[in-house]
């Protein structure tokens, strides 16, 4: 996923026990680590069975990491990349 700085992110895991989607324990937090700045610890939200969202808006550019946890030891990881706002010249 590329972004531009500013731009809403939608970070979204599916949590699934024997390949059935379920619900794990709460809370079920996520953890972004941007490219230079500390750790950004967020609670998601239920869309549905199994399925958590959180929107972060980046402010720095470059790779940023997140891990969604749930309390129950449940992980989903990845990374998105974040460009400088391009404007008009």
């Amino acid at each position: 996923m590329r972004i531009s700085v500013g731009e809403k992110v939608v970070i979204e895991a599916t949590f699934q026990l024997n390949r059935r989607i379920t619900n794990p324990s709460l809370p079920v937090t996520v953890s972004i680590r941007p490219p230079q700045s500390s750790l950004v610890e967020l609670t998601s939200n239920q869309q549905s069975n199994g399925v958590f969202s959180v929107e972060y808006t980046p402010s720095e550019v470059g790779r940023y990491l997140y891990v969604v946890r749930s309390d129950d030891g449940g992980v989903s990881q990845g990374s998105f990349s974040v460009r400088p706002v391009l404007t008009d010249l």
